[in-house]
């Protein structure tokens, strides 16, 4: 593992007492190899770039290009070492 980037994934529950968003953190690892989320796993030589983008204060996007997609993070942390380490081995 290089470094690591928390992530938050969001799921909506719809019960009886009605709709509750349930908010659950995660990593994003990045190896010398290949870039590993909790439900994805994708190869260096897969991912063609990384882009962020702040929605609002202390939230932000991160955006995986890559040869299936675009590909979401929601962080609440910023990225500038995840994003600079993967560019210095890429």
């Amino acid at each position: 593992m290089i470094v690591a980037q928390p992530y938050i994934d969001t799921v909506r529950k719809v019960d009886i007492d009605g709709q509750h968003y349930v908010e659950t953190n995660h990593e994003l690892v990045l190896t010398e190899t290949e870039i590993i989320s909790r439900d994805y796993r994708f190869a260096l030589k897969n991912v063609f770039d990384i882009s962020y983008r702040p929605v609002r204060e202390g939230v932000g996007l991160l955006y995986l290009h890559t040869n299936q997609g675009v590909v979401p993070f929601k962080l609440n942390t910023p990225p500038d070492e995840f994003i600079a380490a993967y560019k210095s081995i890429r």
